[in-house]
């Protein structure tokens, strides 16, 4: 099996295991890889593609359920709602209750573009 199909076994793996801890080793072992030799192969940093993939999840949740900040921000990984509010900000230029109440969907997928998905760099 090439790098190419353990990655994208691998992207379904960390698709499917979201609500899970996914730790690096963790997901090294999955494509029978060093940590090392995972992260250089990607194009950005295996921890902060899953946690991008968290916040768009989030972003969603906002627009279309009730489900209360506190909780989102525990499901996509963050100890309390405080931090995951600013990594909310940093990513959307929006705090979670400003997107929930007026989200920028344009804004959104120009975000989302930028997560770039764990593919072998040229």
């Amino acid at each position: 099996m090439t790098l190419d199909q353990r990655l994208s076994g691998l992207l379904q793996f960390i698709e499917a295991n979201l609500d899970q801890p996914l730790g690096v080793r963790q997901l090294a072992e999955q494509v029978h890889c060093s940590e090392y030799h995972l992260q250089s192969q990607c194009q950005m940093p295996v921890a902060s593609y899953i946690r991008l993939l968290r916040l768009q999840r989030a972003a969603t949740a906002l627009a279309y359920r009730e489900t209360p900040v506190t909780l989102l921000a525990f499901e996509a990984g963050y100890q309390n709602a405080e931090s995951f509010s600013r990594a909310f900000r940093r990513w959307l230029a929006q705090s979670p209750t400003e997107f929930r109440q007026q989200p920028d969907w344009q804004y959104w997928a120009s975000q989302s573009e930028q997560i770039m998905p764990l593919t072998p760099q040229s």
